[in-house]
């Protein structure tokens, strides 16, 4: 078993990764400071969605809109910033 090629493929998706993960960090950055709130809430510290709406004092079913909205937008700038779309494909798919 040779592990050299093995090794080197696993270099290559660990810089994808750290450089997806950074280009995340300032497409998040660029978001306005509430939008960017409901974000880490929701994804970064697992908040439900009912949790986030009680906490910024809003109804849900805006809530759900607006956060589709914030992903999108995510998604452009990520893209933006030359993210592979295979790389931010999951940002369609991330549960409401």
């Amino acid at each position: 078993l040779e592990l050299a090629p093995l090794l080197a493929q696993l270099r290559e998706r660990a810089a994808h990764v750290r450089a997806a993960t950074d280009a995340l960090h300032r497409a998040v950055a660029h978001l306005d400071p509430e939008d960017q709130l409901i974000i880490r809430m929701r994804f970064f510290e697992g908040f439900t969605i009912v949790q986030v709406a009680r906490v910024l004092g809003v109804d849900q079913k805006p809530l759900y809109t607006r956060l589709r909205r914030i992903l999108e937008a995510l998604a452009r700038d990520l893209a933006g910033q030359g993210v592979r779309s295979e790389s931010i494909e999951w940002l369609n798919g991330l549960p409401d």
